[in-house]
């Protein structure tokens, strides 16, 4: 029995092969969505993972105190406690490169580590560099330093060679012992970075007896949370524990729910599949119902007619996700890139390509291929089987009037819709919009419901009203979409589900541009901006970063056109446990200069209140995350204990994910101590030329620290980039789910068209031109896209609302402001129009060309 039904799936696909071809091509595009997504977020997290460890491996709690460091004694009693298994001294050295011709006044960052515990903070063999023994005394020399491959590259510089960096004035000649990977950067976004042993770091750089921190690696059966909390009690009270910063659950849950957002997107090319062979295999059935009728009158039972074809469906996604794997692993070398340039601007993952790609991920790829076949065949292979044999082999029973399935459309559409109501109010599951996906799923069941309803309606509407007042070709295109409401709404579902993604996405991230661009413009009004040269490229707020000292404002005043100059800290902070930014600033100057954009009331008024009341202000984020509201008070960890400090406003914030309080700096002084600034935002004279105040300010901070001057349009730009770049994924995979779409309606036009072979030949034997078929099929395709693009927008419409107000926030807790992008919805449009006009063109003119005779003698 296999053989006979494999033998008649292979005479299927054998006269059809360019149906068959179309639905491979639609599966394998789908699979190879999904697996390019599987493998870049799998290389993306795994990179996440050793931008972690590259600095403290497995320590999840950081000790520090601030710019000034601390005292190595301290390391000693960190280890004495019983829940660390080890700590981990850290040295960081900036220094400028002055060596002629080897990018002279770049800045090297050196980390200073214990060499000899080097494996234990990098638990990879892969990891680390190799040390034979009779390199140990040039191991621990003062002058021997590891580079980065990849910046040791750029410098032109090998094992062996001499690097001379300058720090506070003091020229030193380092030489290079070694070549480090890409997986031992210590930097996070930057290959600028070395490492070398800290005591001759402490030694060679008058650092003797200081520590910048100490990572701490807990006991394996100890929590974080507890050893931090015991270990506050065990250190002096100015030092600062925290749970490693990158790795918070917070942090990493962000990670995921980016991932996961990618993973439905993705999902959505399988899911326009599941209709690409729906309509292959009901035009299978359609086109084998003689022989479906003489096979069951020769004794064959249903069983074995629903096999046959759930066979066919099945080698045809078995072919399909074959192809896709191919595609796919393609494909995810260009999608890798653009996460990886994503999630590095967000959390600071390092370079990425496609390592390996494990067996099992491709096993996967075939079985959802094969999967996606079956679903869509289920119900056509139904059909085939109940068909009764009497009536297959009727002549004239190809096409059966369903006018009457649409009221039960109807109820569908309405429970889907009700149920997506429903679901968009549950509560995110371990920070994952669980409910808003569902949701978005039933909306989108809900939309495809709605095509047989719209068929029936139009039905009605051509026996009441129509009556033939709009010509002959448009009155028999409507007749035939409306006589078959079953084959025309899986062809406008397919169109609804790619044209409501895009439409829907669309929406969201123009809504979420609209709204960065506006807080840019509200927020961000300081003309110039000065800052360290290593603060580019940082990827999160660190205590150890360098600052410009305060007394730099006066220097920076005296400059001509300068009117203020505000110093702005941004530290880390800890908040009832959690990490958040922590941010200090001149809050009278800004108040008369600048602004925040908060969620209710002014800003001038709001920043003199918080200065008055010796309060704070906190991001949108940490307010929705801690259910605090204006007037309450929230908790911050000092160097003398928790205080109480009262909200005075909630403000939105889309440069941090993790939240932020923000303070005056003399409120930050009297609690913290005098600490030195983040950056310099400059203020302008009115009338002042810009380049040449950004010149004179370069010129005065030369002699200092290595500095870095930034104009507001530049910064501007700057982030407007980094959040095209951060969607421009997404952008893909619409374009991949939009190209299943376009292929299914071409597959369901030309299934129309084949099973109408008698009609449109007896219309040409009474007199109709070839012209007139082809308008006919044009007629029916714009039919069916237009359809099909107006539900496909209505449920964008309302997908994108579903979008920006649940799975946004429950995911990042931004709130974005909802704008209309008409161009998106002009694309929308051009898109349906394109697609039924590419799946018309070729039938169209292929029926026009038919044998009248031999047409008359089809069924």
């Amino acid at each position: 029995m296999i053989r006979i039904l494999l033998l008649l799936v292979l005479d299927h696909v054998r006269h059809r092969p360019f149906r068959a071809f179309l639905t491979v091509v639609g599966v394998a595009i789908g699979v190879s969505a999904w697996l390019a997504i599987r493998l870049a977020n799998g290389e993306v997290y795994q990179s996440f993972e050793q931008s972690v460890d590259s600095v403290v491996g497995k320590a999840s709690i950081t000790l520090s105190r601030g710019t000034e460091g601390m005292d190595e004694a301290i390391i000693e009693l960190i280890q004495r406690h019983p829940g660390v298994k080890s700590a981990h001294p850290i040295l960081k050295i900036e220094v400028t490169i002055q060596q002629e011709g080897l990018s002279t006044g770049q800045t090297l960052v050196i980390w200073g580590v214990d060499l000899l515990n080097y494996e234990e903070v990098r638990p990879s063999e892969d990891s680390t560099p190799s040390i034979p023994d009779n390199r140990w005394k040039q191991l621990f020399s003062p002058q021997t330093v590891f580079l980065g491959k990849e910046f040791a590259k750029e410098l032109g510089l090998s094992e062996g060679k001499t690097l001379t960096v300058t720090g506070q004035g003091v020229s030193h000649d380092l030489v290079v012992g070694g070549l480090l990977g890409s997986s031992d950067d210590l930097l996070q976004g930057t290959e600028r970075q070395a490492i070398m042993d800290i005591a001759a770091a402490q030694w060679l750089f008058s650092r003797l007896g200081r520590l910048h921190s100490i990572a701490v690696v807990p006991e394996p059966a100890v929590a974080g949370a507890r050893l931090i909390q015991a270990l506050q009690a065990w250190v002096p009270p100015d030092i600062r524990i925290s749970q490693s910063s990158r790795r918070t659950g917070q942090v990493e849950s962000m990670l995921k729910a980016f991932q996961f957002n990618l993973t439905m997107l993705s999902g959505i090319a399988l899911l326009v599949g599941v209709f690409l062979v729906y309509n292959t295999m009901a035009f299978s059935v359609a086109h084998h119902r003689r022989e479906i009728g003489i096979l069951r009158s020769l004794g064959m039972e249903r069983r074995a007619i629903t096999g046959l074809f759930l066979l066919e469906a099945g080698l045809l996604g078995l072919v399909g996700g074959v192809m896709g794997c191919w595609f796919g692993v393609f494909l995810a070398g260009g999608l890798t890139t653009l996460i990886g340039q994503s999630v590095g601007e967000l959390y600071g993952v390092t370079s990425l390509a496609v390592s390996e790609v494990h067996p099992w991920l491709l096993v996967e790829a075939v079985v959802i291929g094969s999967g996606v076949s079956l679903l869509g065949a289920l119900r056509p292979s139904w059909d085939a089987s109940t068909i009764a044999p009497v009536q297959a082999l009727t002549v004239g029973q190809s096409e059966d009037e369903e006018t009457g399935s649409y009221r039960t459309s109807g109820w569908i559409a309405m429970i889907a819709f009700g149920g997506s109501a429903f679901l968009s109010t549950l509560a995110p599951v371990d920070g994952i919009p669980v409910g808003g996906y569902a949701a978005a799923f039933c909306l989108l069941v809900g939309g495809t419901a709605l095509g047989p309803v719209l068929c029936g309606l139009i039905h009605e509407w051509r026996r009441t009203w129509q009556s033939g007042r709009w010509g002959l070709l448009p009155s028999l295109a409507a007749e035939q979409i409306s006589r078959n409401p079953g084959r025309t709404s899986v062809t406008m579902a397919a169109i609804v589900v790619g044209l409501a993604i895009m439409v829907g996405v669309g929406i969201m991230i123009q809504s979420f541009r609209h709204t960065v661009d506006i807080w840019i413009e509200q927020t961000m009004l300081a003309d110039i901006i000065v800052a360290p040269v290593s603060w580019l490229g940082e990827q999160e707020v660190e205590n150890d970063k360098p600052d410009l000292p305060l007394t730099l404002v006066k220097t920076v005043m005296l400059v001509p056109g300068v009117e203020a100059v505000d110093p702005y800290l941004e530290t880390v902070g800890e908040v009832s446990g959690q990490t958040v930014s922590l941010v200090a600033r001149d809050m009278a100057l800004h108040a008369g200069r600048s602004r925040y954009l908060f969620v209710t009331g002014d800003s001038t008024l709001i920043l003199q209140e918080t200065i008055e009341g010796e309060g704070v202000i906190v991001s949108e984020v940490l307010a929705g995350r801690l259910g605090l509201a204006v007037g309450n008070h929230i908790n911050v960890k000092t160097p003398s204990g928790n205080h109480a400090f009262p909200v005075k406003g909630i403000f939105y914030d889309y440069a941090t994910d993790g939240g932020k309080v923000v303070m005056d700096d003399h409120l930050f002084r009297r609690h913290w101590g005098e600490t030195d600034a983040t950056i310099f935002a400059v203020y302008l004279k009115a009338g002042q030329a810009l380049p040449v105040v950004r010149r004179e300010i370069e010129q005065v901070l030369k002699n200092g620290i290595p500095i870095v001057t930034i104009s507001n349009g530049e910064l501007k730009t700057e982030i407007l980039e980094i959040f095209d770049r951060t969607f421009r994924v997404t952008y893909v995979l619409e374009l991949i789910a939009l190209s299943v779409a376009v292929l299914g309606i071409i597959n369901t036009l030309m299934t129309a068209i084949t099973e109408r072979r008698r009609e449109l030949a007896t219309l040409r034997a009474l007199g109709v031109s070839r012209p007139q078929i082809q308008g006919l099929i044009f007629w029916e395709s714009c039919y069916v896209a237009g359809l099909g693009a107006g539900l496909g927008i209505l449920v964008g419409l309302a997908l994108s609302v579903l979008l920006i107000n649940v799975i946004n926030k429950q995911s990042f807790g931004w709130t974005i402001q909802f704008v209309l992008p008409w161009e998106t919805l002009g694309m929308a449009v051009l898109v349906a129009l394109l697609a039924a006009f590419l799946g018309a063109w070729g039938p169209a003119r292929w029926a026009s060309r038919q044998s009248i005779a031999e047409d008359l003698r089809y069924e």
